[in-house]
């Protein structure tokens, strides 16, 4: 019995890490040379458009997209599905003289989901937005911004990658009268099938 649990929940849990889907943000796709990429993941459609500080708009890579006052300031994204944000990776590579890092908000139609995200400085680490529960509708634009309000100039930061599921919600459970409504059908469902079999004996 116990075996058979343990083997249940890794079954369980290998379902669970492999519905996570990854974008990798070192991929050559994000060219420096473009504005917008459509990056396509366990047939999720995923189209990211770079918002800059300087002109022209462009992605600007580091190693994953930077950001900073030269770099890009946000990341907008749009996916063909709803989804579910479950982490993002970087790091902080450059710090203001003050020595705070580069916060990131996730904006979902400009409306904040999560901020104060802080990569750790000068290594990769990942951000666990697995608990915040940010879903993101299909067709619906979000962002990762780099709050430059708290005046960080200086402070620059690489996203490496951005881990998603696709979301499909929970079914909608039946109210308590429905219940009783089918349950009433089914009562006389079974009395109209005695009052059929009584009639022909």
């Amino acid at each position: 019995m116990t075996k058979a649990m343990i083997t249940a929940a890794m079954v369980v849990a290998l379902g669970q890490s492999a519905a996570a889907s990854t974008v990798n943000f070192s991929s050559s796709l994000f060219s420096d040379t473009k504005s917008t990429v459509t990056y396509s993941v366990d047939g999720i459609d995923l189209t990211f458009w770079a918002e800059s500080a300087g002109t022209p708009e462009r992605f600007f890579k580091n190693g994953g997209l930077s950001f900073g006052y030269s770099y890009m300031h946000a990341l907008t994204i749009v996916a063909s599905e709803a989804i579910q944000l479950t982490r993002l990776n970087g790091k902080t590579t450059k710090l203001d003289p003050s020595g705070a890092s580069l916060p990131f908000s996730v904006l979902v139609r400009e409306e904040v989901q999560a901020d104060n995200l802080a990569f750790p400085a000068y290594q990769w680490g990942w951000l666990d937005l697995s608990e915040q529960n940010i879903i993101i509708p299909k067709n619906t634009t979000f962002a990762i911004d780099g709050d430059f309000q708290s005046w960080n100039w200086q402070s620059e930061a690489v996203l490496g990658a951005m881990q998603f599921e696709a979301y499909t919600p929970p079914p909608i459970p039946l109210p308590a009268t429905a219940w009783l409504f089918l349950g009433a059908l089914g009562v006389l469902g079974a009395m109209r099938g005695r009052g059929k079999s009584a009639g022909t004996v």
